[in-house]
């Protein structure tokens, strides 16, 4: 794994470089994570578009609204998960 850092917009990134072979990046918290295949296959100004792009995630705070979205779905999905499981009991059809 190879860390560097990616300045833009005066704030400063941390990128890691991970050794496979699926062309991918990806954002982790603050951080930023792309394999070194996507690095090979991409010219420098392709790879800095990819770059650019998973700081607009951080900056626009993608994973907080993911993770906003996949708890307000449990607490509404919950409740009738609840329902049915308690309803399929009484019928005896879950054993």
């Amino acid at each position: 794994m190879r860390k560097w850092s990616f300045r833009h917009n005066g704030r400063e990134y941390e990128l890691y470089e991970v050794d496979l072979q699926l062309p991918n990046a990806y954002t982790a918290g603050k951080k930023i994570g792309y394999t070194s295949k996507l690095r090979e296959i991409l010219t420098d100004e392709e790879f800095k578009a990819i770059i650019l792009h998973e700081i607009g995630h951080i900056e626009n705070k993608f994973l907080d609204c993911l993770l906003r979205i996949s708890v307000a779905l449990w607490i509404l999905t919950a409740p009738f998960i609840v329902f049915i499981d308690i309803r399929l009991s009484n019928w005896n059809l879950l054993r």
